[in-house]
């Protein structure tokens, strides 16, 4: 069914809902919905899962749904996770807690549906979420966009008129978050210096809540909120394609659709970067795209994954519960039944910039044939915790076509997996593309110096074309070694798969889409199965480099199908 109508929302809505009322614990405050470990512990995992729930269930309430199930859940859970002398209890907080995190949800709950999710409380319940919810006052919060949920979490306290609410507290937070924006629209995450996904679905995302329930309150953060949305939105559109799909591309990429939460928040903020018909049309495709995926299991329970369940591309911090964040999409449904978005005519996606720059964010794109490709400088910082940072940020390029791939192991090419990169051989293992030390980005493409390993040192030069990019190496080895250029990730189980090698380059053409790398000799690297995001089994194809002592230059020219 394509998704037009609120009750459209709605129904969608409630296909990731519904499913999740069996696995609810006897008190409804905790939510198991597998049995995969986290970095947290399982009791704080299952907090999350009840919590994530709110960033969609709120939005309903708000925007005038019924649903006598789930308020009553929610009203028991609040009720028994924070109170101490309940087994369900939530348990006390500390510093750079994963629960603040989830604290902001619940706070976002709050302040969207207050009328379902507080008033009905009783006197010693409020007393309690609202002591529990205000630790975050007085604790650390991690360096990074958690700032927001102590801004989010005292902002719920001042419109319920808790005691807790700290001005101090809220004061602080907002200016941290402040000293995070670099201009133009972008933030840094922080003490992350990453430009991903978080700019859209959580920065811009929370200060886009705060412009709404705080526009009386503090009218200057709220329009600096509005502002950077409206420089924002032009340069995010970029990121996604005219059939609906985002570039796969950073870290948290399970929570799949929030992917487009950035657009349902300016809409609820009544800010528009870009017409409210187009930004309707990108949400529109986009969520009609993830429900013709695999991202549900057989009973309808939304996976850790991308395009199918998938473990192997997650973070360290994915919980079972944790890829219901993709629900902020659906702040949309907070919008009253007569809000022109519900009436008006979706549009098709803009015309843009077949190339584009993003200063900022360090970064060039590209559209062509329905396919947009992403070309980091791969200067990021994150901590290698988080787990596949370097196939993350540093690869040459990212497709909506192709996704990406990540490692299984470096041990063979085949579980390195080694999709738009260089790779060199030594002794037996695999080294590829890492976090570049320096990067100059221009309107023609990316000069960045970087080392795969210890003696091995590269400065690459990417050149964009239209249906092309080049990558020129020059490699200072202190020994002789065997070096791969690898292409696009093409899916193997796809029609009309074919592919094959020359002397001189390595094709792949599958169900008409494919990708061409010349310059060499051709192989062709088989990958091993759920490395890549969109496809379970892929192949690569790659041309060979002698690569020997001393200063070698070397080339590859990577060419897309149609």
């Amino acid at each position: 069914m394509s998704i037009k109508t609120k009750k459209d929302y709605q129904d969608k809505l409630f296909e990731i809902l519904n499913p999740l009322l069996p696995h609810y614990s006897e008190g409804k405050a905790r939510l198991t919905l597998g049995y995969t470990g986290a970095l947290y512990d399982n009791a704080t995992a299952e907090m999350e899962g009840f919590a994530r729930v709110l960033w969609g269930l709120a939005p309903y309430f708000s925007g005038g749904g019924q649903n006598d199930t789930f308020e009553k859940n929610y009203l028991q859970g609040l009720t028994n996770g924070t109170n101490p002398r309940n087994p369900e209890y939530w348990g006390y907080l500390k510093n750079n807690d994963q629960r603040f995190a989830e604290i902001g949800g619940i706070a976002t709950g709050l302040l969207l549906a207050p009328n379902k999710l507080w008033a009905p409380l009783s006197s010693e319940a409020k007393s309690n979420l609202a002591s529990w919810i205000s630790s975050v006052n007085k604790l650390e919060a991690p360096p990074n966009n958690f700032q927001f949920f102590g801004v989010l979490v005292n902002v719920a306290l001042k419109k319920l008129g808790c005691s807790e609410f700290s001005q101090v507290a809220l004061d602080k937070f907002l200016s941290t978050i402040n000293s995070y924006y670099e201009g133009n629209g972008w933030y840094r995450d922080g003490a992350l210096q990453t430009h991903d996904y978080y700019n859209a679905f959580a920065l811009h995302y929370y200060g886009l809540l705060y412009s709404v329930f705080m526009a009386k309150e503090d009218p200057v953060n709220s329009q600096l909120f509005k502002e950077r949305a409206m420089l924002f939105g032009p340069q995010f559109v970029y990121w996604f394609d005219e059939t609906g799909p985002a570039v796969p591309y950073g870290r948290s990429l399970t929570y799949r659709f929030a992917e487009v939460a950035f657009f349902s928040a300016c809409i609820f903020a009544g800010v528009e970067p870009i017409g409210i018909e187009v930004m309707k049309g990108i949400i529109n495709r986009n969520l009609n795209g993830w429900w013709q995926s695999h991202m549900l299991d057989f009973s309808g329970i939304l996976t850790i994954g991308y395009e199918y369940p998938n473990l192997i591309m997650a973070e360290n911090y994915n919980a079972p519960g944790s890829p219901l964040w993709a629900l902020k999409a659906f702040l949309l449904l907070a919008l009253d039944d007569s809000h022109p978005f519900w009436t008006v005519e979706a549009a098709p996606y803009p015309k843009v910039q077949n190339i584009k720059m993003l200063p900022e964010a360090e970064m060039l794109l590209m559209h062509r044939n329905k396919n947009t490709l992403l070309f980091p400088a791969g200067t990021y910082s994150a901590p290698f915790i988080q787990g596949h940072i370097e196939e993350k940020y540093a690869k040459f390029a990212y497709s909506s076509k192709f996704g990406f791939s990540v490692h299984k192991a470096n041990d063979c090419l085949e579980n390195m997996a080694p999709d738009s990169d260089l790779v060199f051989e030594i002794d037996g293992l695999f080294f590829g593309r890492t976090r570049a030390k320096k990067a100059e980005v221009s309107e023609k493409g990316i000069v960045s110096n970087w080392s795969p390993c210890k003696g091995i040192e590269v400065v690459t030069e990417l050149k964009v074309n239209y249906n092309s990019y080049s990558l020129q190496h020059v490699v200072i080895s202190d020994v002789e070694c065997v070096a791969y250029s690898c292409g696009f990730a093409i899916s193997r189980d796809a029609v009309n798969y074919n592919a094959g090698v020359t002397n001189d380059c390595a094709t792949i053409i599958s169900n008409g889409v494919g990708c061409e790398v010349s310059g060499g000799p051709g192989i062709i690297i088989n990958a091993a199965p759920n490395t890549n995001l969109l496809y379970p089994r892929t192949a690569i194809p790659a041309i060979k480099h002698t690569v020997g002592v001393g200063t070698t230059k070397i080339s590859a020219y990577i060419t897309i199908f149609p």
